[in-house]
């Protein structure tokens, strides 16, 4: 089977506009990439990560946790995992706010 391969030379990550509205050199979101950040010429080359494993769970038991954020402290070599077990069951998904009871976490 052929393989798909994209090259965005001369492209950028777009994600202030409309989805529409971005060019076909311009892309919206990046998966398994990472910008490279250095002091020499190479600043801001995009590689790619080759996959993912599991460092911790965090000490979290519950199943229904979904991240939904996450900051990454690359002086201090620290993440930041915003995480909640809260779904909002609104038609719109956007009207329920989340009680203050409900199981928020700020993992590091």
């Amino acid at each position: 089977m052929a393989e798909t391969k994209n090259v965005f030379l001369g492209a950028k990550m777009n994600k202030d506009l409309d989805p529409r509205l971005i060019s076909n050199r311009e892309y919206i979101e990046a998966r398994n990439a990472s910008v490279t950040d250095s002091a020499g010429g190479d600043s801001g080359v995009l590689e790619n990560v080759f996959g993912n494993i599991e460092l911790t769970n965090f000490g979290l038991t519950d199943s229904n946790l979904k991240i939904i954020g996450f900051y990454v402290d690359s002086t201090n070599d620290r993440l930041f995992a915003f995480i909640t077990n809260y779904t909002d069951s609104s038609a719109t998904g956007l009207t329920n706010p989340a009680p203050a009871a409900s199981g928020h976490y700020i993992a590091v």
